[in-house]
């Protein structure tokens, strides 16, 4: 494990990839972690001074695993939200002053592909936000182009100066080698934002890099399914009782036991009972 700081462009290397895992939830910063972000990056502009939007962890993947076409690939086991919102805010902040060049320079590999790989959850949205062309808003009702349009309407260009940003902002950056365990790194998290839900954290639990092709081919619940199940009623294990009550005390933004059958429904449709 090596820690360090990192700027923008030593985690966005030009050659590296980062793989967001398919157990990991969907972007979920909305309207107030945007509106922290953007005051975070108009004082960095004014002040000129190293800030740290938080931490990061990243770790190795296996040669096996890699492509032919970039140097390195990185799994994203925190941050995700961090980064994404970085990615999206400098598409907007490009887009606002004709600088679509500069954008694909700092976050575009050379296959074409942006420089973060999202999970099935959000990768459509994310590519439109980022091979969107113009200043203009796009259709969505995504967190992800919600995330987008927000800065597209709020960026002032004059208070906020791309190159001021790329140099101060610097990542708490945690590099972690193939042997060692990131689901149980992952546990013990505590993200910047919005929490993990004892359902998200299960579900990192059950899951891992050796079934994710079982999980990759069950069906993407719609919104109305997701709904429905977050109103079920039905009971659940007392473990997971004494989980919400863990949570609780620690502050944690607690959802009621039923995302524990949710999660149970999930991992069914899959072979991980069998």
């Amino acid at each position: 494990m090596d820690a360090g700081k990192a700027t923008i462009s030593g985690v966005f290397n030009g050659s590296r990839l980062l793989e967001i895992p398919f157990y990991q939830r969907a972007y979920v910063w909305g309207e107030e972690q945007w509106e922290r972000f953007l005051g975070d990056m108009e004082f960095v502009t004014a002040s000129k001074r190293p800030y740290s939007p938080g931490s990061i962890i990243l770790k190795q993947e296996s040669s096996g695993n890699t492509w032919s076409e970039v140097s390195e690939v990185r799994t994203v086991i925190d941050g995700q939200q961090r980064l994404t919102t970085m990615i999206i805010f400098f598409k907007a902040l490009c887009a606002k002053i004709g600088a679509g060049k500069l954008f694909e320079r700092d976050f575009i590999l050379e296959t074409g592909d942006v420089a973060l790989s999202h999970g099935r959850y959000d990768r459509d949205d994310f590519k439109k936000v980022v091979d969107a062309k113009g200043s203009e808003p796009i259709d969505g009702s995504s967190a992800i182009i919600g995330a987008y349009n927000y800065f597209l309407k709020n960026i002032d260009s004059e208070q906020v100066d791309r190159n001021a940003i790329k140099s101060n902002v610097q990542f708490v950056c945690i590099d972690l080698t193939e042997g060692e365990d990131e689901r149980q790194i992952f546990d013990t998290i505590n993200s910047l934002g919005v929490r993990l839900t004892t359902a998200e954290l299960l579900k990192n639990y059950f899951f891992n890099h050796e079934n994710e092709q079982a999980f990759k081919g069950t069906p993407v619940p719609s919104a109305r399914t997701r709904c429905l199940r977050r109103r079920s009623s039905a009971s659940c294990s007392p473990c997971v009782w004494r989980m919400e009550r863990e949570d609780a005390r620690r502050g944690a933004c607690s959802r009621p036991a039923r995302d524990c059958n949710r999660v149970t429904k999930d991992l069914r449709r899959g072979s991980h009972w069998r």
